[in-house]
């Protein structure tokens, strides 16, 4: 996982790809995140997940380990690899 926010913390967009999905859960792991974790008693960042064929709405993003997993709000037709 390669936090992007660690070099610019203003960074809006960017492009990643799907590497892991805890459908149980709704989690997303990205390979590529500029999404901040929730820790240290900061929030973690919400937004907007475009993939190839949808907006996923992100509720929460946090870090479990040396994970940064997005909580979003579904996961249907998602498939490891996407592009986003």
């Amino acid at each position: 996982m390669i936090k992007l926010y660690e070099n610019n913390s203003y960074l809006r967009e960017f492009n990643s790809k799907i590497i892991r999905i805890d459908r149980e859960n709704k989690l997303i792991e990205l390979e590529e995140s500029a999404f901040y974790g929730k820790g240290g008693g900061q929030p973690g960042d919400t937004g907007s997940i475009i993939t190839e064929l949808k907006t996923i709405e992100v509720k929460e993003t946090f870090k479990e380990k040396d994970l940064l997993l997005h909580q979003v709000n579904t996961i249907d037709g998602l498939k490891i690899g996407h592009k986003i």
